[in-house]
């Protein structure tokens, strides 16, 4: 029996792996509910089982990943032991090793890159290549053709012009969907002096959120005001969404527009042509395609499975090694 062969895409609120020949076959929160003291740490449950259980007082629910880095080594460790395990069971005698592609952010340093390295492999994996995510995101569309790659995620935004021969160009910057739901709440205390939960932040932002001038769209939602605890009703409408995120999506557009200058020049002609490719899971917000289009002067081609794309493209690289040797600008690949 051969290896089994895996693309991770490891996000701040979600980890997703592709195994080949069978497609996406994991997609679970990145979390890990703990157990006992900092030195004997023991993983009780991770992902969704994770998050439906309420710690007790001996417990922590922990957030291993944000903003791409791994901000807790064992429970990162313990937490991909569980869910490679779900996937290729030990069996008695043997058990069939695995290698993977690691989709991470463009943004990280070698050492935050060669840290997750090695902890995959620390977590079972008997081989690990790092491929930046913005390269997998691009070659869910179109490896022969130079792609300006806009990946909205959780916790962080990746900017990048993705040549076939690699990433020309690109950054990261820490916007993304929590940012909106953090600047909806703030907004919502500003104006309306009454407190907005995080949950109830996202739930809104999904009923009415829009980037749309013209959005009359609203919603009521009992909320509690801060001078007196009391409980109100209070109007929200897809006006307020717009006026409390559309500085953070405006800096956002400004990251992508001077990326832009990182476009050489024999190239810049293909890249508009292509326009921008928007991908994440926060890029389906209505207007957000719209409004960057607008403001870049370039079409916008929304992804049609946004939350996938780091996956599906990276699935091409297992196919094609000598792809992916060129996109990491290394001779051969095994």
């Amino acid at each position: 029996m051969g290896m089994a062969e895996l693309v991770i895409d490891i996000g701040t609120k979600f980890v997703t792996i592709s195994q080949k020949g069978k497609g996406i076959v994991l997609k679970e929160p990145c979390v890990a509910l703990l157990e006992g003291a900092r030195g004997k740490l023991r993983l009780v449950k991770c992902g969704r089982a994770a998050l439906e259980n309420r710690p007790t007082e001996e417990q922590q629910l922990v957030f291993p990943v944000k903003g791409g880095i791994v901000l807790h080594e064992n429970a990162f460790v313990m937490m991909f032991k569980e869910f490679l395990g779900k996937l290729v069971p030990n069996r008695i005698i043997y058990r069939q090793p695995i290698k993977a592609i690691a989709c991470v952010s463009c943004g990280l340093t070698n050492t935050e890159k060669n840290q997750i390295e090695q902890l995959l492999l620390k977590a079972g994996l008997r081989e690990v290549i790092i491929l930046e995510s913005p390269i997998a995101v691009a070659a869910s569309v179109n490896c022969a053709s130079t792609q300006f790659v806009v990946d909205i995620g959780a916790s962080k935004t990746e900017v990048a012009i993705v040549s076939p021969n690699g990433i020309l160009a690109g950054c990261s910057v820490n916007i993304g969907g929590d940012t909106f739901n953090q600047a909806i709440i703030d907004y919502i205390t500003d104006t309306k002096r009454c407190r907005l939960p995080m949950n109830l932040a996202e739930k809104v932002k999904k009923q009415v959120g829009s980037l749309y001038e013209n959005d009359l769209t609203c919603t009521s939602l009992e909320l509690q005001e801060i001078a007196t605890n009391r409980i109100y009703e209070y109007k929200i409408s897809a006006k307020d969404i717009k006026n409390a995120i559309e500085g953070q999506v405006a800096k956002i557009v400004e990251v992508i527009y001077n990326i832009s200058f990182e476009i050489p020049e024999h190239l810049a002609q293909e890249v508009y042509l292509n326009g921008i490719t928007l991908s994440g899971g926060s890029s389906l917000f209505p207007g957000l395609g719209e409004y960057i289009s607008k403001a870049m002067e370039m079409g916008v081609n929304i992804s049609t499975d946004p939350t996938n794309d780091i996956v599906k493209g990276g699935m091409r690289f297992l196919d094609d090694r000598s792809l992916l040797a060129k996109m990491l600008n290394v001779e051969s690949m095994k």
